[in-house]
């Protein structure tokens, strides 16, 4: 996709209040020069997943520092809806987390041309979606972590080859979906990755929230 479009998901402000207590596990300021605006995101993805979409954003749109913040789902929920936290964007990998934020009017609307945000991944122009998990792999680890406990469970405290084997198992699954989902980001939205296409990022799970002003 062209990075420009990204502009187009980072939109509205979140509700301010004075005093911040979520924890912040990294952030960084993208500085631009000259700068015209400052925009400020929370979200759950690490800086190196990130910084090269961001660096590319810039590259499409001088002028426009970023100023992103790094903190966990549960944290990012904390921040806007109990704190008050005011961000142009929120992304988070917490669908149902997200949904309530749009429920309970901490997101603006926001309407774009239909070729910039991704089809059938909205709810109700709040909420967008722009990243797929294999899923597959996830809801197989899901069914593995039963054999752990309780079918297993006495193999699992032994240590038996049995019990050892069922973990890794089911850990090897949750690896090979993180990689997965990061290698298809990276395709998707990187400039001039293979399978990177300028229509746009490809939708499966809640991405940015834009806000309702205050």
């Amino acid at each position: 996709m062209r990075l420009a479009h990204l502009a187009t998901l980072i939109a509205g402000l979140f509700l301010a209040s004075a005093a911040l207590a979520f924890e912040v596990e990294d952030r960084r300021l993208f500085e631009a020069s000259p700068q015209r605006s400052v925009l400020k995101v929370i979200s759950t993805a690490d800086l190196d997943v990130f910084t090269p979409i961001i660096l590319a954003f810039q590259a499409d749109n001088p002028g426009i520092a970023v100023d992103y913040t790094v903190t966990g789902t549960t944290d990012l929920m904390r921040a806007i809806h109990d704190e008050g936290a005011q961000f142009d964007l929120a992304i988070s990998s917490a669908m149902d987390l997200q949904t309530k934020l749009v429920n309970d009017g901490f997101a603006q609307a926001y309407t774009a041309p239909a070729s910039v945000l991704p089809d059938g991944a909205t709810c109700r122009a709040h909420l967008f979606a722009f990243a797929q998990a294999p899923a597959v792999l996830v809801v197989a680890a899901s069914a593995v972590t039963v054999l752990e406990f309780p079918v297993f469970f006495g193999d699992v405290v032994g240590s038996t080859p049995l019990g050892v084997g069922v973990m890794l198992v089911r850990n090897g699954l949750l690896v090979a979906a993180c990689l997965l989902a990061g290698r298809a980001l990276w395709r998707r939205t990187v400039p001039g990755a293979a399978g990177a296409t300028p229509e746009g990022l490809s939708p499966a799970s809640p991405g940015g929230t834009p806000a309702r002003q205050p």
